[in-house]
């Protein structure tokens, strides 16, 4: 299922809000609209109140996979600091024309784990040449690969997996539309040697060896006997990449 992040912006103060969701925005809209008549305490919400809903626009800013949506948020959080998003702050009614913003009191979180470069994966598989569109001036550009691309554009290379996705379903991400340059092609050549025999066969590929032994399957069962490393079998072999 496709999701949607959109920007809420309240015209007459600046003050913003991100939110994510995988209904039309109209809806989306509408269900802001009740939460602020049965006065929620959301910063948002009370700035509705005050305000007035005819203040506020409401606008797609990002599109993605449902799987993607709370990283996706995360990013454009980071890139506009909204108010009305900030969990460090609490709104207030003073008066029916005013929105006041406070501090709240710092409470840091305990015991949460650290990610480094160390402990990520490498991005080995994001060597494929890529183009990005900005969606607001229309400026190409082309990348080395997709970890450089979400360096720049993300502030972020471990992003990169959002970029390939978004470049292979035609997605929008990071504020850009992205295109594959090249594809991968080389193909990993697989040997099954049989269990009992130990006569060997040789495949150009995994999708090769289906397509000669999986009658008819999808061959998951080859791929559990390659990572296995010998301990499972497929069709009567053990099976590794050669």
């Amino acid at each position: 299922m496709q999701g949607t992040v959109y920007l809420i912006i309240n015209t007459d103060t600046g003050h913003k809000y991100i939110g994510n969701t995988t209904n039309m925005l109209n809806k989306e809209w509408k269900h802001h609209i009740e939460c602020a008549k049965r006065m929620s305490r959301e910063p948002l919400h009370i700035a509705m109140r005050k305000y007035g809903n005819h203040v506020f626009n409401i606008k797609e800013i990002d599109a993605c996979n449902q799987s993607d949506l709370i990283e996706k948020t995360e990013y454009w959080i980071g890139r506009y600091k909204p108010e009305y998003n900030d969990d460090s702050i609490v709104a207030v009614e003073d008066t029916p024309k005013t929105f006041v913003i406070k501090q709240k009191e710092d409470k840091k979180p305990k015991n949460l784990p650290t990610f480094t470069d160390e402990n990520r994966g490498t991005g080995k598989h994001s060597g494929i040449r890529i183009q990005s569109m900005n969606i607001e001036t229309g400026e190409l550009k082309e990348w080395e690969n997709a970890r450089v691309a979400a360096a720049e554009i993300a502030g972020n290379p471990n992003r990169n997996a959002n970029i390939l996705k978004s470049a292979r379903k035609g997605y929008i991400s990071y504020g850009h539309r992205w295109k594959l340059l090249e594809h991968k092609t080389k193909k990993k050549p697989v040997k099954g040697i049989h269990k009992i025999t130990w006569e060997e066969i040789y495949f150009e590929s995994k999708a090769d060896a289906i397509r000669h032994l999986g009658n008819g399957t999808h061959g998951s069962r080859l791929t559990v006997a390659l990572k296995s490393k010998g301990k499972y079998t497929w069709r009567g072999y053990m099976w590794f990449y050669v």
